[in-house]
């Protein structure tokens, strides 16, 4: 799976330089991006699901129980996990990608984390509630890393603009 992730960030980082119009693909940039999917994303993302599957277990049948417990885990990702991950990709790329010191990649996630983190919570819960309600648990981080490729795409987009 991490390597299934390094892939797909690798993917998102090429799509973001080909918004960002550049006319050469930068294989530096996606290396390195490449690496936080198979480092960080990858690994915490299959960290983090089963987790959500142990705190929040469906111990009663039926659909209304189903649903309350992928509500609980959707709410429990977006308020803990996704902050976290949105600010050290925005450091990650400041910093590794961009090359710029801890005081600039400090001020680029102090402007740009509210912004990202607000449109995440329209674009991610959905994906999440999708995730959990319908895709089994050894498929969750496969597909949270193939959304990940637009979302990625995005804050990339965003951190350079």
């Amino acid at each position: 799976q991490a390597l299934i992730a390094a892939l797909l960030a690798a993917t998102a980082d090429a799509v973001a330089q080909r918004l960002l119009g550049a006319r050469r693909l930068a294989l530096r940039r996606c290396a390195l991006m490449s690496l936080y999917g198979m480092l960080w994303y990858g690994p915490s993302n299959h960290i983090w699901q089963r987790l959500l599957v142990r705190i929040f277990r469906s111990f009663q049948p039926g659909l209304l129980q189903h649903v309350q417990v992928v509500a609980q885990r959707v709410a429990l990702d977006q308020l803990t996990y996704a902050p976290v991950n949105n600010t050290l990709m925005i450091t990650y790329v400041a910093l590794v990608a961009d090359r710029l010191g801890w005081a600039a990649a400090r001020a680029k996630v102090r402007a740009e984390l509210p912004a990202v983190q607000l449109r995440g919570w329209r674009f991610w819960p959905c994906i999440q509630a999708v995730n959990q309600f319908l895709v089994p648990l050894r498929f969750r981080v496969l597909c949270n890393s193939a959304a990940a490729v637009c979302w990625t795409a995005f804050v990339i987009t965003r951190a350079r603009s």
